[in-house]
């Protein structure tokens, strides 16, 4: 009898257990897809003439910390996010191009 008591016991505490750490790694996983307060991130140097992505046109910082990027010319491009990264490559000298625009006008 006493030992089906601390069995029952232990398994509660397991159980417990496995929720809280299951609840954390969610908590920690939806935190990631928030979105921030655009162009907020220190990643993006104030000198950036662009607020917004290149690709999707979103704010930059908005869905995480923006992702840096290089054309083949060497032009620095700030993408919202890894996402944009793909469509970036397919024509990095047009994103390119849009910042160099961009600095031209400031």
């Amino acid at each position: 009898m006493k030992i089906n008591r601390i069995t029952g016991t232990v398994t509660l505490f397991l159980a417990a257990g496995a929720a809280l750490v299951t609840t954390s790694a969610l908590a920690q996983e939806s935190s990631s897809h928030t979105k921030r307060p655009p162009h907020t991130t220190p990643a993006v140097p104030a000198s950036y003439p662009l607020k917004k992505c290149v690709v999707s046109d979103e704010a930059l910082g908005e869905h995480g910390k923006p992702v840096k990027v290089t054309t083949p010319s060497g032009k620095g491009v700030y993408l919202c996010c890894k996402d944009c990264v793909d469509d970036f490559k397919k024509d990095p000298e047009k994103y390119g191009a849009m910042v160099k625009r961009a600095q031209a006008k400031k």
